[in-house]
């Protein structure tokens, strides 16, 4: 699966969220899918978006450790 972190997309379409949610999310500290569940509401209607999510999760934090997130333009630059 290929992750756009250069633009804003949605991700759960049943609660609206997009990937700069999510980013948000994860940065201030929900680290699992279930701290971002618990937190934005995704996956808990069609759960279509699970996969997604937890991708997005863990290439978010494997690149936090070596590079940082532009948060104006949601892409990844490094340190």
């Amino acid at each position: 699966m290929i992750i756009i972190y250069n633009s804003i997309m949605y991700v759960c379409l049943c609660s609206a969220v997009t990937t700069d949610q999510i980013i948000k999310c994860v940065r201030s500290g929900c680290k699992d899918l279930d701290a971002v569940t618990k937190q934005l509401g995704v996956g808990l209607n069609c759960g279509s978006c699970i996969y997604m999510i937890a991708d997005l999760i863990v290439k978010f934090e494997s690149h936090n450790h070596i590079q940082t997130l532009d948060p104006d333009r949601h892409e990844l630059k490094d340190v």
